[in-house]
């Protein structure tokens, strides 16, 4: 039975809209949404940090975190998915949990509502992207329903708070990464197949001039995936890369080690990004999304990560997008000929 409310026939309005456009694309501002080691660093009100994080995003999974205040304090979220669909829309229930997932009341309001209904919205614009975020209400009383309208105005300044944290990350991650985008004509499922599977992966990974005498592919979470890189002076380029994310077909996320790499290699890196002869070797995180645009047609997303902007702009000069554009015209032949 709902609680009663002072006045019956106001009408309570307890639904929020909470508009931002942010500087960056449509596909990373929803992998930095979807994605747990960047959920990590900015969801929550500004000054706190992250804990631990579960996450499962899937229509019926879920996202169960703690928060660390500044003063050290902590306390549990958790979202339960109730629609995923990628790059532009997803619904979620939300609310205060304890350390098992139970849902709890507001630590600072009995009255607050014990779970709120949101669905985020993303428009690309302009290069940009819109992000609109509708909450209310849960299977409210009327009281919650009061209590969450008469205190939209402070949820509206805790989200302002919590993208600034928002901004500041996507701006970080653009300034090291790399991006290359492209259409091929093939089915999704197909692409998939020559990305995950070493007998296609072998015959177009890398540029023309290399040949592949080795690639192994343990397709799991935790999973190694090697791949040597021959070049005709018999010089061998080894690979050795950790399977981070896998949702099949649209996304594999590999967090590459080029440790084994001829130590030429590293000493022109290291003079390439003005590191010390010391510095540690490359670590590459790259992140692969597939996206169906027809049903033969497929638009790849590869993004790459580096531990610094010097990384980043090393690796363009030493050839690395004429490395992935001949890579990619050999995965064209690949996929024509299958």
């Amino acid at each position: 039975m709902s609680a009663s409310r002072a006045n019956a026939d106001a009408p309570i309005d307890d639904v929020l809209v909470f508009t931002r456009t942010v500087n960056a694309p449509l596909a990373l501002v929803w992998k930095v949404w979807t994605s747990a080691e960047h959920l990590a660093h900015w969801w929550g009100p500004k000054g706190f940090r992250m804990g631990t994080v579960k996450l499962d995003i899937r229509a019926g999974g879920s996202f169960h975190y703690s928060m660390i205040s500044p003063e050290g304090a902590e306390m549990w979220g958790r979202f339960d998915y109730t629609a995923v669909h990628a790059p532009t829309s997803l619904s979620f229930i939300n609310g205060f949990s304890d350390a098992a997932g139970n849902y709890l009341r507001h630590p600072m309001s009995p009255t607050w509502p014990l779970k709120v209904m949101n669905h985020l919205t993303l428009a690309a614009s302009d290069g940009g992207t819109v992000v609109t975020l509708r909450g209310q209400p849960f299977e409210a009383t009327d009281e919650e329903r009061a209590t969450f309208a008469a205190n939209k105005q402070n949820v509206q300044q805790g989200l302002r708070g919590m993208f600034e944290n928002f901004d500041e990350y996507l701006a970080s991650l653009q300034d090291r990464e790399m991006v290359l985008t492209r259409v091929v004509q093939a089915p999704r499922d197909l692409v998939w197949k020559v990305w995950t599977e070493p007998t296609h992966l072998a015959r177009w990974f890398g540029p023309r001039a290399v040949t592949v005498p080795e690639c192994t592919v343990d397709l799991r979470v935790g999973g190694t995936h090697h791949i040597t890189m021959r070049l005709p002076d018999g010089v061998d380029y080894p690979i050795r890369g950790v399977y981070r994310e896998i949702t099949a077909p649209s996304r594999l996320q590999v967090a590459y080690d080029l440790t084994e790499h001829p130590p030429e290699f590293h000493r022109m890196w290291r003079e390439a990004a003005g590191a010390p002869p010391d510095a540690p070797p490359v670590q590459i995180l790259t992140t692969v999304d597939f996206e169906a645009v027809g049903p033969r047609e497929t638009r790849l997303t590869i993004t790459q990560r580096f531990d610094s902007v010097a990384d980043r702009d090393a690796n363009v000069s030493l050839g690395a997008t004429a490395g992935w554009n001949e890579s990619f015209e050999k995965m064209d032949e690949l996929l024509a000929a299958l």
